[in-house]
């Protein structure tokens, strides 16, 4: 079932939550439903390796400069999809 997350979110759409409360508003479970997962990997990818990924997809190569981190650069990161395997 692993990597068909995506493909099974397709075959269930959320329904409408007859008890919807604005005052209590989830997205999720409102008249009109609709959920945004973040799709990813729950491991982090070096960057590099991501962008070899895209050369190779794309066919073409990148033009890399290296610079130390900038303000806002996040070190590391990773895709949460909980939700998305629930």
């Amino acid at each position: 079932m692993k990597g068909l997350q995506g493909f099974l979110t397709i075959h269930s759409p959320p329904q409408p939550n007859p008890d919807w409360d604005r005052a209590k508003a989830d997205p999720g479970t409102s008249s009109a439903p609709y959920k945004v997962y973040n799709i990813g990997n729950n491991n982090p990818v070096e960057l590099l390796q991501f962008i070899e990924v895209l050369e190779e997809k794309l066919g073409k190569k990148a033009k890399k400069e290296f610079l130390p981190l900038q303000d806002g650069d996040v070190p590391e990161t990773y895709a949460d999809i909980d939700d998305l395997y629930r």
